[in-house]
């Protein structure tokens, strides 16, 4: 049988500087690598365009009858947000029920959620800064000298029966009045019955600047972080959205836009 040798001579012998230099070249092809791939990923995402999907009725959110007025606001915020810090988009409105069920398929790069991002969500999903908060709040008469929630010691505080308020309240020195109703509760605060109310935000600022207006007023801040964020899945594009869309939100609102958006749109924040 014959055999091939590969080379007719044996390899020259590289001295130890010779291999120093060959390290060194090597690491600087590397570093060429990974800089100009990652440059090219970067400006690939610059001229990305981003699905984001959206429930136009914000299950589970109660907006009081303000679900269209929340999708003309998200619309014009996300176009100011991405004017400010350059990425491209487009929004599909989709039902609730597959709303994460398309995330999950990669229909889009993100979705407008309240989905809260505690311990267990955070492990599955990336999750932008708060843009619009949906939280509860104290509601107490105009008149009243609280300034927090710990002012209502020994007081008494009407939510509404079967909330998750209930038992998010038991570390508050209150007492709790619960409700089947929460305009009870509001009628029983303006007539002394009781000190206060805690309700979501849409609710409390439906009663104070509608029905009970210059009677009522809500008590800053929300007393959770529950509201509308950016939800993305774990990912180098999805990470690039939601720091170009934090980034962008800081400069809407320093410039006053966001109020102005707000105020265009009768939704109310504190």
């Amino acid at each position: 049988m014959k055999r091939f040798k590969l080379f007719n001579s044996p390899l020259p012998e590289i001295k130890p500087t010779g291999r120093k230099f060959l390290v060194f070249i090597a690491v600087l092809i590397g570093l060429a690598y990974f800089f100009f791939s990652g440059n090219q990923s970067h400006r690939s995402l610059e001229y990305k365009v981003f699905r984001i999907g959206r429930d136009p009725t914000w299950y589970p959110l109660q907006l009081q009858g303000n679900e269209k007025k929340m999708v003309a606001f998200t619309n014009e915020l996300l176009l100011a947000v991405a004017k400010e810090s350059g990425f491209h988009f487009e929004i599909s409105d989709v039902h609730s029920h597959t709303l994460f069920e398309n995330l999950e398929k990669g229909d889009y790069d993100a979705v407008l959620s309240p989905l809260m991002p505690n311990q267990f969500n955070r492990q599955k999903y990336e999750f932008s800064a708060l843009f619009f908060s949906v939280g509860p709040v104290l509601v107490v008469a105009q008149d009243s000298s609280a300034k927090s929630l710990a002012d209502m010691e020994g007081k008494i505080v009407g939510v509404q029966r079967g909330t998750s308020l209930v038992s998010n309240m038991a570390q508050y020195p209150s007492m709790i009045a619960p409700y089947d109703q929460i305009t009870f509760a509001f009628d029983q605060l303006l007539q002394d019955k009781i000190d206060g109310v805690v309700t979501d935000l849409f609710t409390a600022h439906t009663y104070a600047q509608g029905y009970y207006a210059k009677q009522l007023k809500l008590i800053p801040p929300p007393l959770t972080n529950e509201g509308l964020r950016l939800v993305a899945k774990q990912g180098i594009a999805q990470s690039y959205l939601l720091t170009r869309f934090n980034e962008g939100l800081k400069k809407v609102k320093e410039k006053g836009d966001y109020q102005k958006l707000l105020t265009k749109w009768g939704l109310a924040q504190i």
